[in-house]
């Protein structure tokens, strides 16, 4: 059973940039979306997918037709991965912990890579003794 830990964590630029760089832009595979942020590797692949998608609609407003290296040479930066994640009213990106019992809470896939700015450790960490809590 997954539980999700704080659906108002939202990623910073730099965790974002973190999780492009962790994954493989465009693959058809579920497994090549597996993460360190514990985000279902589905709704990262789905993110992405239409990151590609919202990087064809800005080449093609600048008279542009390219295919998908030149597309990522050109157009996946920071600031257009950041204005794309902005520009959903609800977190696509939803960090889930594993419930294994009432008295354990285990973080989904990789425990020991789990990674989450200082600045929101106590705010996941609340979460987490809310959950426990529970």
């Amino acid at each position: 059973e997954l539980i999700m830990v704080n659906k108002d964590l939202l990623l910073t630029r730099e965790e974002l940039r973190d999780l492009r760089n962790e994954i493989v832009l465009n693959s058809l595979y579920t497994s090549d979306y597996e993460n360190t942020h514990h985000i279902l590797p589905r709704d990262v692949q789905d993110f992405f997918d239409g990151y590609v998608e919202y990087l064809y609609e800005l080449a093609e407003e600048n008279g542009e037709k390219l295919d998908i290296q030149d597309l990522c040479m050109k157009y996946d930066n920071p600031d257009n991965l950041e204005n794309w994640y902005n520009c959903f009213e609800d977190n696509p990106l939803l960090n889930y912990v594993e419930k294994i019992d009432k008295n354990r809470l285990f973080i989904s896939e990789q425990p020991s890579h789990f990674k989450i700015s200082r600045s929101k450790r106590k705010e996941v960490l609340e979460s987490y003794l809310k959950l426990l809590q529970r």
